[in-house]
């Protein structure tokens, strides 16, 4: 980003925050929490997997891995990353970076557990184009069985509520709904009112009080 552009980025999330103050907030928040986290110690761990089916043995060592097709799904998402390739980010038709998207052992990875556990309730924060959302909706509709609740907002000038979970498949949708708001104010409202929930999944700001908040709530 040269001299100019950021010049203007700074000058339309200024004006953007002034009409929106909770997104003011919400990039103080963040900022002042990633500073935190610099001075945070990095925990190592030892355990690693090779694999999705590794980590689906260690979960469940008793349970039943399901067999999947997937192709129809991957072939669906792999064509909307296609075509925001050639969109300009940031933009209104690419509001989010590619590398926002989760990768593709990690979704196949939730598929899987929500094959197996047959949750009836999920509940994730964080959304962008809805990979996440795709597969684990793909799961639900294979169960027959199930919503998910997503949790995000447009919390720059460029992004919109039409974008959040635009690469979900329209056959899928029946069983999601959008909670539009930023997600440490929507979060406990949503899990009152569900009272009880299956899965939670955090993908909304990675600082380390935003992801405790939002376990412990959970």
């Amino acid at each position: 980003m040269n001299t100019a552009e950021k010049i203007k980025f700074i000058a339309a999330m200024t004006k953007y925050s002034l009409v929106h103050p909770d997104c003011a907030i919400e990039f103080i928040n963040w900022y002042s929490n990633t500073r935190k986290d610099k001075s945070r110690t990095i925990h190592t761990y030892s355990k690693s997997f090779k694999n999705t089916k590794d980590i689906l043995q260690k979960l469940f060592p008793n349970g039943k891995i399901p067999e999947s097709d997937l192709s129809s799904l991957n072939n669906h998402c792999n064509q909307f990353i296609e075509n925001l390739d050639s969109e300009h980010y940031p933009s209104k038709n690419k509001p989010y970076p590619l590398s926002y998207l989760l990768e593709n052992g990690t979704a196949s990875l939730l598929y899987l557990i929500c094959k197996i556990l047959k949750p009836e309730k999920v509940v994730e924060t964080g959304v962008s184009y809805g990979r996440s959302s795709s597969y684990i909706l793909q799961a639900l509709h294979e169960n027959n069985f199930g919503t998910l609740y997503s949790i995000d907002y447009s919390l720059r000038p460029w992004e919109s509520k039409q974008m959040l979970g635009s690469m979900i498949p329209d056959f899928l949708r029946d069983r999601w709904e959008l909670v539009y708001g930023i997600a440490h104010k929507k979060l406990k409202p949503l899990l009152d009112s569900l009272q009880q929930i299956d899965i939670f999944i955090h993908d909304s700001a990675h600082t380390y009080n935003n992801m405790m908040f939002e376990y412990k709530t959970s």
